[in-house]
């Protein structure tokens, strides 16, 4: 089973280029956790961030969530 949490927050700050082009920068943190179902042993953990910049803070929140995925 795998279990863990996964968020989006618009990011304070990001690249003065970005703000004036009018995108939105959002951080994603992805924390999971392998679990064996037959006796709840964890049996391996991950834990990844990344960044993604978008027009629409939902968009820009998915795109982040899906790379930090990637990497975990």
């Amino acid at each position: 089973m795998i279990s863990g949490k996964a968020v989006s927050i618009v990011a304070s700050g990001g690249p003065v280029v970005v703000r004036d082009a009018g995108f939105i920068s959002c951080q994603a943190n992805i924390n999971l956790r392998v679990i064996r179902a037959v006796d709840a042993k964890i049996i391996a953990v991950a834990s990844a961030s990344d960044r993604a910049a978008h027009i629409d803070e939902i968009t820009g929140g998915t795109q982040a969530l899906q790379k930090a995925a990637k990497k975990a």
